[in-house]
């Protein structure tokens, strides 16, 4: 799936062809791919607590925002995915309230460039929880505080269902959560 102009993740003109890909059509191919080119910025708002697009491979070289002030619960990735932010690139958490951040299920790996950004409102949450129970979040890692909440790449989390750990492995500085 390629983005093909800024606007929201329902809106048919944001993607080239004209039309969002159904859901069926990437359960088919065992997940979809998503780009999302410089200088486009695409927005999934309209979720309840959870995407169900399973997209497997995230590339954003433009921005992508995540959730909406309205959401207070969180974003859910539904499917084990790789989240890659390339440089240039920015993904944005617009969700607020105690449980707001990213979350992603076990297997999961969420890859930050140089000059890539992941900004949070008043801070950045990063997730993991068990796929298919999304009440049971296994670990979490915060980044940044009220007044920066952003954090710059380089860095790779890696979300690993075996040792129900996120490891962050960033400029020599390896952070593991157990």
């Amino acid at each position: 799936m390629l983005a093909l102009a800024s606007g929201d993740l329902n809106d048919e003109e944001s993607w080239c062809g004209g039309l969002q890909p159904p859901p069926s059509i990437c359960e088919l191919n065992g997940g979809c791919d998503l780009t999302v080119p410089s200088d486009v910025t695409l927005s999934i708002t309209d979720v309840d607590n959870q995407l169900s697009l399973p997209i497997t491979k995230w590339m954003i070289y433009g921005t992508l925002s995540l959730g909406g002030s309205d959401l207070q619960t969180g974003f859910y990735f539904d499917v084990p995915c790789e989240v890659i932010i390339e440089n240039g690139g920015t993904l944005v958490d617009l969700t607020t309230g105690n449980q707001s951040g990213l979350y992603f299920p076990d297997d999961s790996r969420l890859v930050v460039y140089p000059n890539a950004t992941v900004i949070g409102q008043g801070s950045v949450s990063i997730y993991s929880y068990q796929l298919g129970n999304i009440d049971n979040v296994t670990e979490n890692v915060k980044y940044g505080s009220t007044g920066s909440p952003s954090i710059s790449g380089p860095f790779t989390i890696f979300i690993d269902v075996n040792t129900s750990s996120i490891t962050n492995s960033s400029e020599g500085i390896h952070y593991c959560v157990f």
